[in-house]
């Protein structure tokens, strides 16, 4: 994927779309099967009952492996 022309990556997803504001309108370029498509998207602030889990790099082992058998299903 790429938003704006730069390409959005996990590691910067999060500080790629921090430089945009509610309302402005942007190219995404995206891959659907093998076609790549550009769409254009209007960007909206999350809603105020959104919530983020964010990975905490200094777990220990069991919690590693406590997360990964949860996310796993």
């Amino acid at each position: 994927m790429a938003l704006g022309g730069i390409a959005l990556t996990a590691a910067n997803y999060n500080a790629r779309l921090r430089r945009y504001r509610a309302g402005e309108k942007q190219k995404l370029v995206v891959f659907r099967g093998d076609e790549l498509l550009t769409l254009s998207i209007r960007l909206r602030a999350a809603a105020a009952n959104t919530g983020y889990l964010v990975e905490d790099e200094a777990a220990d082992e069991e919690t590693r492996a406590r997360r990964s058998a949860w996310l796993s299903g």
